[in-house]
């Protein structure tokens, strides 16, 4: 009986001891975890605060009011694979853009969106999620489109965000037949590694495919630009990203994406 007793304690102590050692190691693996969460954290603002002093130290021109001069000037425009109408597209269309994201307006944007294009429409589910209570019930395009120009505008009295200043030294263009954000960011028109806000857009689609989704393939053509610039609702300046998609069907260049850093606030529709 009192072996069955001591046997009995021994077995109560190991249970007791394995459970607290159980507990402090799940007590310690959730403070490690804690203290690498926090670590990264901090390593990653580092690093945010490093690139923003790199971006800001980058000289700037005011936004230009005729941008085609300044393009023709300072981009290497691609030759492989372009024809000559896609060029003599390409130059005038870039312009538009920017001289769009410059100074937005309303006008700008439908005209870019729908003039001289065939399109068909087909809400964005990330545009309904995100600004479901702005866009209620309505899935008319130009219904979506004022509803959207107004839940991303400034509040009354304040500046719509737009394009202030522009590194034009080191202002990146290529083609591609892919349009997947990896190939833009981590690509050549790469600019550093940083936390992108994507640019609202519709739900516009273009032939043959929409231009702002994850597309690739042969019969595909798209053109990337990158560049360093400053907005008129941030002091920091941060990189730009945007892509058109060539419409053979219409001779023209689409919108297709715009990405910038967050840091920028560069909030706009695309």
């Amino acid at each position: 009986m009192k072996s069955s007793f001591r046997q009995w304690t021994h077995i109560t102590t190991l249970v007791l001891v394995t459970l607290a050692a159980v507990s402090v190691r799940g007590s310690l693996a959730d403070r490690y975890a804690a203290e690498r969460k926090a670590l990264n954290q901090a390593a990653s603002r580092s690093r945010i605060r490093e690139l923003a002093a790199y971006w800001n130290g980058l000289d700037y021109a005011a936004a230009q009011e005729s941008w085609s001069g300044q393009l023709s000037a300072r981009l290497a425009w691609p030759s492989d694979g372009l024809t000559a109408t896609q060029v003599a597209a390409l130059k005038p269309r870039l312009a538009e853009v920017l001289t769009y994201l410059q100074r937005p307006d309303f006008a700008s944007y439908t005209r870019l969106k729908t003039n001289g294009v065939r399109w068909e429409f087909s809400l964005n589910a990330t545009v309904t999620n995100e600004y479901s209570a702005a866009l209620g019930a309505v899935n008319e395009p130009a219904e979506v489109m004022a509803k959207l120009w107004q839940a991303t505008g400034p509040p009354p009295g304040a500046e719509r965000p737009r394009l202030a200043a522009v590194n034009l030294d080191r202002m990146t263009l290529v083609t591609s037949r892919t349009n997947s954000r990896m190939t833009i960011v981590n690509g050549p028109t790469r600019k550093g590694l940083t936390t992108l806000r994507v640019a609202p857009e519709p739900g516009f689609v273009y032939a043959p495919k929409h231009a702002s989704s994850e597309g690739g393939g042969p019969d595909e053509l798209y053109a990337h630009l990158s560049f360093y610039a400053r907005s008129n609702t941030s002091t920091n300046a941060g990189p730009v990203y945007l892509s058109l998609a060539w419409s053979d069907l219409d001779q023209q260049w689409v919108l297709g994406r715009l990405m910038s850093g967050v840091l920028l606030k560069l909030e706009v529709p695309f």
